[in-house]
């Protein structure tokens, strides 16, 4: 790594942008096609008291076909994490009979799948 600060940087970078992704970021728009979520107090996006600490470790491969064998780091994690969330959430309330079928996770639709399913005996 050139830049151990810069690649940690960009991974957590795209973790929080996957958990965005996620759980709060949506696009809003009315039944005339009006968007409701046109601004930063609507459209809610992650701030660092909403992601947790991240560790990272590494393990470095040189590109062997590039001289110095360097290579770009991007924002690793940004489309996996969204089903790594999911994949949470499923598990912490599979004895619940909630599976999540739609992002973001907001708390009032993860709470209406909760009460549906308990309303059709999903709770175990």
């Amino acid at each position: 790594m050139v830049n151990p600060m810069l690649v940690d940087g960009q991974l957590a970078g795209g973790l929080a942008q996957a958990m965005g992704g996620a759980l709060l970021e949506e696009l809003v728009y009315d039944e005339d096609g009006r968007l409701h979520t046109g601004s930063f107090r609507d459209y809610l996006l992650p701030t660092a008291s909403d992601i947790p600490p991240f560790r990272f470790f590494h393990q470095e491969t040189p590109a062997p076909d590039i001289p110095g064998g360097m290579k770009g780091v991007g924002e690793a994690g940004t489309i996996a994490g969204v089903s790594l969330v999911a994949s949470a959430i499923d598990d912490a309330l599979r004895d619940h009979g909630v599976t999540v079928t739609r992002f973001p996770v907001t708390p009032p639709r993860l709470l209406a799948q909760i009460r549906e399913a308990a309303g059709k005996g999903g709770a175990r």
